[in-house]
């Protein structure tokens, strides 16, 4: 076979619907050599199926080298290994597969993409899709990169990847010399974003963001997780803040999110713990025997964490998210908590320094297109009063520059609660009902059957 893709299947009677894929990787030198392969499990009866790596000398790859000519200077990036074959059937058409699909163009990768002078993005045309191009341009040089996007005159719900294209029998040649250039993102006219109001007009379902999948009612109410945003959480000290945000972190996190963590109170393996216990969702400390199959499955998740304890600079801590933006395609930080930052300044007036630090939060969150989960503590109130969005300490630009602020109720005999007092996507305010299990160390019910019985609409 022209890409040297092998197939196995195996043959056992419970595994008969079992069928592993290996894409081969080579380097972008002439003699073509073996750096590793992409293992891609699939399974009919599961709807994910897994995703190994076999790597020489800690390298990933890119699919598709031993195809590209030398002379070649153009190239096109896909997310998917099949549409590299789709572009080469089609049009004969330099095509490179990332390893890591729209989750991260590893920075090990761009010394082989210096070759090529026009680099052409075809990653699909959802959300993360379009995110994702625009992200991974600006680290290929946004100067010699192309995107390619639905036209405004296609079929809403018609899948835009090469593969699915060429089976409908288009021209995928016609449709690269269609690509758009990758704006400088400081200057813009309406041609260059009027395919993007195109999208959100007629894919508003898209763009209200990625729901949580363990917090259906969170999700009705503030519609999902939407890059560029900055959202704070508040809570009475010892309520639960940390293992909530936890939960809705790796939450997303399963769901190819990639997360940075900062926790300033409690150490990287104190957190860990608990998401794996999250993850799990089973007594670990009873069940020893599966905490190797669990930390296998949990160590291949795109989840981060910053190496800090206790009071940090905010310098730091954006030199760090920075990093990880560029490293790793990060596209969420949580960032735990404001007053750990705050408390080594040498401002005496502590408010501006809040006022300052939530500032540029809020500027890395816009201009690095990552959401930004900030804890805030509230004022010190007293044990049975109820807080409100005022309750959040500080001044009003907290609440001012935040595009959402939940609040975890934990009042003496009263269920835990989590609320929604703001919400710049659409306003939807609300109430919803948590339920901790000490077991693992859950709010979500596991059984929730996505009623909405425990939304109260506010």
């Amino acid at each position: 076979m022209k890409f040297n893709l092998r197939v196995s299947k195996q043959t056992e009677s419970t595994d008969k619907d079992n069928i592993t894929l290996y894409w081969p990787w080579y380097n972008n030198s002439t003699d073509q050599e073996l750096i590793g392969l992409k293992r891609d499990q699939l399974n009919k009866t599961k709807d994910t199926n897994p995703i190994t790596y076999c790597v020489k000398d800690g390298r990933v790859g890119l699919f598709g080298w031993n195809m590209i000519r030398p002379e070649s200077k153009t190239v096109v990036l896909t997310a998917r290994e099949v549409d590299v074959m789709a572009l080469l059937q089609d049009c004969k058409a330099a095509a490179l597969a990332l390893p890591q699909g729209l989750t991260a163009l590893p920075p090990e990768l761009l010394p082989q993409l210096e070759t090529f002078d026009n680099i052409i993005l075809w990653l699909g045309d959802d959300v993360r899709a379009r995110q994702a191009a625009i992200q991974f341009g600006k680290k290929l040089n946004l100067k010699r990169c192309y995107i390619v996007r639905k036209s405004t005159d296609s079929a809403l719900d018609t899948p835009f990847t090469p593969l699915s294209l060429l089976n409908e029998g288009k021209h995928l040649g016609e449709i690269l010399e269609s690509s758009l250039k990758l704006r400088h993102d400081k200057i813009i006219t309406f041609c260059d974003i009027r395919s993007d109001v195109w999208y959100e007009l007629y894919h508003s379902d898209e763009i209200e963001g990625l729901r949580w999948e363990r917090y259906p009612d969170l999700s009705r109410l503030l519609k999902g997780y939407r890059r560029g945003e900055l959202s704070i959480y508040t809570g009475q000290t010892g309520s639960g803040k940390t293992t909530l945000l936890s939960e809705l972190s790796l939450d997303l996190c399963i769901q190819n999110v990639c997360t940075l963590w900062g926790s300033f109170e409690i150490s990287a393996t104190r957190l860990a713990k608990t998401m794996l216990r999250q993850y799990s969702r089973v007594d670990l400390e009873d069940n020893n025997k599966l905490f190797e199959t669990w930390a296998d499955k949990y160590e291949s998740l795109p989840m981060y964490f910053m190496n800090f304890y206790g009071a940090t600079k905010i310098e730091d801590i954006i030199d760090t998210m920075r990093y990880a933006v560029y490293m790793y395609d990060v596209e969420h930080v949580v960032v735990d908590n404001l007053q750990f930052m705050v408390s080594l300044e040498f401002e005496n007036d502590k408010y501006y320094v809040q006022d300052k630090i939530v500032a540029a939060l809020r500027r890395f969150a816009t201009e690095k297109d990552v959401h930004v989960s900030l804890v805030v503590h509230p004022r010190k109130e007293r044990d049975d009063f109820i807080l409100e969005k005022s309750s959040v300490y500080g001044t009003a630009k907290a609440i001012q520059e935040a595009d959402n602020i939940l609040i975890l109720h934990s009042n003496p005999g009263q269920a835990k609660a989590l609320e929604v007092c703001k919400n710049r996507f659409d306003g939807t305010l609300g109430l919803v009902r948590l339920q901790y299990n000490p077991i693992d160390s859950t709010f979500s019910n596991r059984n929730s059957s996505g009623s909405g019985r425990n939304i109260l609409a506010l």
